[in-house]
């Protein structure tokens, strides 16, 4: 049976607040749970970044030797010396380097937008404030 000094309803709010704590902590916990898995996943990002970089450096570094390697391999054949070999894929690296360059600049030229959005909100801004300082102006004459 319920007490009969207690007022009605007070359990029903007692466990109300109870649940409220319990749900502030649940919430509380999982943001700090979320918070420390986003910075573990950046550290292995940040790793998997890092060896990435590295294995293309060792990429770019190996692909003057297979070019060298393969003039050596190719010396004579159809008359040509080593060194025209040589030459031959320098042009074509170059080239490659070349049209990868150009490409991304492109590329870059169209799809640049320099501040675009922020510039045209602070354009937007300065209508705004001349018109505040129209009306303003107009209600100092009257």
């Amino acid at each position: 049976m319920s007490q009969p000094d207690r007022p009605l309803g007070s359990e029903i709010r007692e466990e109300i607040a109870r649940l409220a704590v319990d749900l502030r902590r649940m919430a509380a916990l999982r943001w700090e749970l979320a918070r420390r898995e986003t910075a573990a996943d950046l550290r292995t990002a940040r790793r998997l970044g890092l060896a990435a970089a590295v294995a293309a450096v060792l990429a770019l570094a190996v692909l003057p030797l297979l070019a060298v390697a393969l003039a050596c391999w190719l010396d004579g054949w159809l008359a040509v010396p080593m060194v025209a070999w040589l030459l031959i894929w320098a042009a074509a690296l170059l080239a490659a380097a070349t049209a990868v360059g150009l490409l991304a600049w492109r590329r870059f030229r169209r799809e640049f937008r320099g501040l675009a959005g922020t510039l045209e909100e602070l354009r937007e801004d300065l209508v705004w404030l001349q018109d505040w300082a129209e009306r303003l102006g107009a209600k100092d004459e009257e």
